[in-house]
């Protein structure tokens, strides 16, 4: 008996370091989640999010804006870049478990009398259009299971149409004045023409991390409707 106790105490012992390493991994992953240094989720989104630096180290307001440039992103297009197989690794993405929160993007909100309802939120509406559109495009489905799914998109413009008319409006509401000077560019002939294919230039951008984590977050934990601005998800801060 006392050479059995001594084998268990034995791989006891032997486990304590592994357990050890464990916790301590999985908190200093929680740690950073916490600080906005560590992106667990959002791909895509997380290329638009602030990058904390020395200088300064916290994220600004919601509402502030910190220049950006735009670059092509790999996460949606692969197949911009060299070694890439065919315009196939493209297709086979899927934009909606890149660019939205699981739910699809809706901010759960607590109500007053105590309803918990889903409330739209304009970045990720805008983005569900553009997916939707893409899909559509490409003939394939929708893994939001409340939508029509396939080649029914092609037999319900009134859906897509009214997504491109959202998006102009949103487009035109941001009204983004940035520069994009040409330069050479090559065209579908291969043909070095002076283009504009808007990377590179500086853009004034919002933190969509802070958006994107708000609405995640609200899945588990639902703002308090007293919490909101009175349009907006963040309160308007006073200038």
């Amino acid at each position: 008996m006392a050479s059995i106790f001594k084998k268990r105490e034995s791989h006891i012992h032997a486990l304590l370091p592994i357990v050890f390493t464990i916790t301590v991994t999985l908190f200093g992953l929680v740690l950073l989640a916490r600080s906005n240094r560590l992106t667990l989720l959002a791909p895509a989104i997380s290329r638009v999010q602030w990058h904390t630096c020395l200088a300064s180290p916290s994220p600004p307001p919601y509402q502030a804006l910190y220049p950006k440039a735009f670059h092509p992103m790999r996460e949606l297009h692969p197949s911009s870049y060299p070694g890439a197989a065919d315009v196939a690794s493209d297709t086979a993405l899927d934009w909606e478990s890149m660019l939205l929160t699981p739910n699809g993007g809706f901010l759960m909100v607590e109500e007053a009398g105590g309803e918990t309802k889903g409330y739209g939120v304009s970045m990720f509406h805008q983005l569900h259009c553009l997916t939707m559109i893409r899909t559509m495009l490409l003939g394939q489905a929708m893994s939001t299971k409340h939508e029509t799914q396939g080649d029914a998109w092609r037999r319900d413009p009134k859906h897509w149409v009214h997504c491109l008319e959202y998006l102009t409006q949103a487009v035109i509401c941001s009204a983004d004045d940035t520069l994009e000077r040409p330069k050479p560019t090559k065209n579908f002939e291969g043909n070095v023409v002076d283009g504009i294919d808007g990377m590179g230039h500086t853009h004034q951008c919002r933190n969509a991390t802070t958006l994107w984590s708000a609405v995640r977050d609200s899945e588990n934990a639902p703002r308090k409707v007293g919490e909101l601005g009175r349009t907006t998800v963040f309160p308007l801060v006073e200038r």
